[in-house]
């Protein structure tokens, strides 16, 4: 009777080489899977950024058929809208204030108007100058390419 029970509790239980055996399937897994993770989180940040910027080319088409309505020109005698591109949109994402330009840690938008230039330049919240990662988008507001959001730099992110 003794020995029965015994035999009883084997049958109910893993022996240690089981246990080894499904670890490691486990490991396995996990070494297949955590790269699918990371490109996860670096693909949602690249979408985060073009649904920005569409929502941005969307709110500087609708100023530019509001100017053209109301034949309201910019500088350059044309109906695309020449202030800054993120005051367009309502509500704006987190933009970084000429105060804070130097502090490329804040995961916010940038926006600088060079002078004498026709172009806005937009920096995605992930742009990181010491790094050289993120993207740049020129916004042309007069001459040939006027009204378009160009990629200016894509270094990854």
């Amino acid at each position: 009777m003794i020995a029965q029970k015994t035999c009883d509790r084997r049958k109910n239980a893993f022996t240690l080489v089981e246990l080894i055996v499904v670890i490691l399937i486990f490991g396995i897994l996990a070494v297949a899977a955590i790269p699918k993770f990371v490109n996860l989180t670096k693909n949602a940040k690249r979408g985060s950024d073009d649904y920005v910027m569409g929502a941005l080319k969307t709110a500087i088409d609708v100023k530019q058929v509001y100017n053209a309505a109301n034949n309201i020109k910019n500088s350059g005698g044309e109906y695309w809208p020449e202030e800054a591109p993120f005051s367009l949109l309502d509500p704006a994402p987190p933009v970084g204030k000429d105060s804070e330009w130097g502090n490329w840690t804040a995961d916010v938008w940038r926006q600088f108007k060079p002078p004498g230039e026709s172009y806005w330049t937009i920096y995605c919240p992930h742009y990181k100058n010491s790094s050289a990662q993120g993207r740049i988008w020129l916004y042309y507001y007069k001459g040939p390419n006027a009204g378009k959001i160009l990629i200016n730099a894509d270094y990854g992110i």
